[in-house]
This record gives C-alpha cells, sequence and structure tokens, in this order.
C-alpha cells in the first residue's frame, strides 16, 4: 500500500554506496530510449501526474521536471512456519508441550509485526495426536484447522519420517503458504531421520521455483537418536537452531522463546509495493515513474534505478514492473532488495511524472 506524503520531486540518497546495487543519480543522467516503453519525455506539459507544489527533478532540455511523490508503507516479509510432530507413543509429554506453548509463539511472532502462517504436520487429538487450541486453531478439537493463519495437515508422523512429510505433503499444505515468505521447518522428534540433510535440501529447493529461496529448519531432537547427524546438519547448514530433547529435559518456554527470538531477530522487509491508482482525470505513465530509497535515521534519499525485466537485474541491481505491459507493482532486483531488508525503518518513495531513470549501461 502506498500513502500519499509531503515530499515532492526527485530524491537523491546518499546512505549507501554509488558502486553497489542502489547506485545515487543525479537527475537527467539518462537516456530517454531506456526507459521502460522506450518513452520521451520531460517538462510540465508531459507529466502523467501533476502537482501544485514546484519540485527538483529530471531535467530535459533544461526544463525542471516536477514529480509526485508516493511513500511506499514497508511491509515486513511474511513468515511461514511448518512443523512436523513425531506422535509415535514415546512423544506423549512433548505433543502437549508443543500444544501449550505453540500459541503464545505465534502471538508473540505477530506482536513484532510479521504476519505468521503456521502449518501443523501431524495426527489429531483423537487419534493420539495433536490439537491447537483458539486464538491460532479453531477452538473446536481435534478438528483444529483454521485458515488461513492455521493448517492442519492431519497426516501421520512417526519416528523418522518427519523430514519427508515436509516434502510428501506440499501440495496439501500449500496454500497456507506464502511465495514470498521466509520458511522455517521445525522437527519434534526422539529418534533419527530416514533420509540425508543433501537429499532433504535438493528436495526442498526443487519444490517450488521462488517459494524456497530462504528456508531455515529449528530442531527439537535427540543427540543420540541423530545417528546420521541429519537434523544438526539441517540446522548449522541453514543457521538455525537445536534443542537436546532427551539427555535433560527442556526447558519448553524457553525453547519456544529462543525460536520467537530468531524468527524475530531474522525480519525482513518485503520489496515489492503496490502502484497507486492515479488521481481523478490522470492515467499511469510507466516511462514516469521512479524510486528512491531513505535508509533509516538518514535524511538523504538515494535512486533506485530501472533495470528493464526481472532477467535483467544483475550486479547494480534496480527495480522492474509485475508486469510490463500492464503494471500495477514495483519490484526490486534480488541485490537491491537484499541491500535494504534489514533497514525496516528505512523508507522507499515512488515517484510519478518525470522521465524513468535506468540503470546507466
Amino acid at each position: 500500500m502506498l500513502k500519499r506524503n509531503n515530499h515532492w520531486g526527485w530524491l537523491i540518497v546518499a546512505a549507501l554506496s554509488t558502486a553497489g546495487p542502489l547506485a545515487a543519480c543525479s537527475a537527467g543522467d539518462s537516456d530517454p530510449s531506456e526507459s521502460p516503453n522506450g518513452g520521451q519525455g520531460g517538462g510540465d506539459d508531459d507529466h502523467s501526474f501533476t502537482s501544485s507544489s514546484s519540485a527538483s527533478g529530471g531535467k530535459m532540455d533544461d526544463d525542471i521536471c516536477e514529480a509526485v511523490s508516493e511513500e511506499a508503507t514497508n511491509q515486513i516479509r511474511p513468515v511461514d512456519i511448518i512443523w512436523a510432530i513425531d506422535t509415535s507413543p514415546s512423544m506423549t509429554a512433548e505433543k502437549q508441550a508443543v500444544r501449550n506453548n505453540i500459541n503464545l509463539f505465534a502471538q508473540q511472532i505477530a506482536d513484532a509485526e510479521i504476519d505468521v502462517h503456521v502449518v501443523m504436520i501431524a495426527t489429531p487429538l483423537s487419534d493420539g495426536g495433536i490439537c491447537v487450541d483458539a486464538p491460532l486453531g479453531n477452538g473446536s478439537c481435534p478438528n483444529d484447522h483454521n485458515p488461513p493463519g492455521y493448517h492442519h495437515n492431519t497426516n501421520w508422523v512417526g519416528s523418522h519420517n518427519a523430514l519427508g512429510r515436509f516434502i510428501g505433503e506440499y501440495t496439501e499444505y500449500k496454500s497456507a503458504l506464502r511465495e514470498d515468505s521466509l520458511k522455517y521447518f521445525v522437527v519434534v522428534t526422539d529418534d533419527s531421520a530416514n533420509i540425508s540433510a543433501a537429499s532433504f535440501s535438493n528436495q526442498i529447493n526443487q519444490l517450488d521455483p521462488g517459494w524456497f529461496d530462504e528456508w531455515k529448519v529449528f530442531g527439537l531432537f535427540c543427540g543420540y537418536s541423530d545417528s546420521g547427524g541429519t537434523y544438526q546438519t539441517l540446522v548449522t547448514q541453514t543457521g538455525g537452531l537445536a534443542v537436546e530433547l532427551c539427555q535433560s529435559k527442556p526447558n519448553w518456554q524457553s525453547v519456544f522463546d529462543g525460536f520467537v527470538t530468531d524468527v524475530v531477530n531474522n525480519k525482513a522487509l518485503a520489496c515489492a509495493w503496490e502502484i497507486p491508482t492515479p488521481p481523478d482525470g490522470k492515467q499511469l505513465d510507466p516511462n514516469k515513474v521512479n524510486v528512491s530509497y531513505t535508509a533509516g535515521g538518514q535524511a538523504t534519499p538515494q535512486s533506485i534505478y530501472f533495470a528493464g525485466k526481472e532477467s535483467d537485474c544483475g550486479v547494480d541491481g534496480g527495480w522492474f514492473y509485475d508486469d510490463p505491459s500492464n503494471p500495477t507493482t514495483i519490484e526490486l532486483c534480488p541485490l537491491s532488495c537484499s541491500a535494504i531488508q534489514s533497514d525496516v525503518d528505512g523508507k522507499i518513495d515512488i515517484l510519478f511524472g518525470c522521465l524513468t531513470e535506468s540503470t546507466p549501461k
């Protein structure tokens, strides 16, 4: 979503290196042929949006271009957490501990302004499994399914097949996930895995292009039972957390608090913003849109160049339209996205009315 603010004109930022993926520029440096649709423009008569306030902007034929600025509301990237709970008879205490703590776990993440969805893969309470109470679940145990925030996939998870369930049941719980979310796989078991860490990683990465660009594994498992080191390897490789389940009785509140802390500390900004509706009587000219970024705590913005198509994103970063022929969203290239994601206090401005400035060739 976007909201009107009082910033007018072309904004130049000095928050990041000019050599990086958010290279600063001076207005008027671009070649008109490099605009999204090769359009020409400049001067007040060509503005796609009009304003009542003058502003500095892209200079075209010695005219000062005026631009209307809309501030993009920074959205924290959503988080999807997929649990696989071993519900074999030896796991009675662990099942109950998850049930007792998972509502507070989800609420603490939501309190950090993170949009969280939880998926539970485990047999239902009626079959010796688990039920999640309201508000995360629906309060009608054993049928606790409560979309979209909570999805219970009631397939059985045994002593060795938790990792396989993440993969094999994917089509059943995919509807609860978001493509752009950070994803966490949480395994709770007192036994070993029946596939290797390498096999699991390969299969997850091949599930759906673009859906598993970033994921972690959290594990509550028995060190002596992890005979192949599968769970510990996955935790280490993905930067997750591991909890010893069997050699000492875990403090469950501390376990869940640790998981929450990791999720909150790694929250990141989403890197896409909807294009606002033009004012009455105006039409969007996609050749006259520019993007700037102001780092948190800074006053001076830095421009982000138009890269072209998503496939044109490279070492210079930049931004692109979701659909060049009918744009509705502005998205950042991966390098530019990485440069701003940890800056939750940063600001993105989308400016309308001046010829789009493309990545210098």
